[in-house]
């Protein structure tokens, strides 16, 4: 009976993206960056999600524990979400990733319009 291969080190990749891969996911992250927001402030901020589609990433981050809920039992009722410990350790990935993109995507968006011409 052979050993089983030792994991290969870029094996979690997929599941580590998912956490921050999504339609809404890295907007909230950036805007909760600085400041512990309400959901409406969120959904003003973010006007093209809806109100189903923000919840939906929301609750996401909040079970990856990126998030923190809290809700507010007051006239009128209100819940804020804030980024805890764990989310925040995302910041500098998520920084490299906007450097990157920032260096890099004109290559890429010409490289799939050059690959969609042919």
């Amino acid at each position: 009976m052979t050993e089983p291969s030792p994991p290969d080190p870029y094996c979690r990749i997929a599941e580590v993206l998912s956490v921050f891969k999504g339609r809404w996911k890295g907007e909230i992250i950036a805007l909760l960056r600085e400041d512990t927001l309400r959901f409406s402030t969120l959904r003003r901020r973010i006007s093209s999600a809806s109100a189903r589609s923000l919840t939906e990433s929301l609750r996401a981050l909040e079970r990856d524990g990126v998030v923190s809920r809290q809700q507010f039992v007051a006239v009128p009722p209100h819940v804020e979400y804030s980024l805890t410990e764990h989310g925040r350790a995302l910041l500098p990935l998520l920084d490299l990733i906007r450097a990157w993109g920032e260096k890099h995507l004109a290559c890429v968006e010409a490289c799939r319009r050059e690959f969609d011409r042919r």
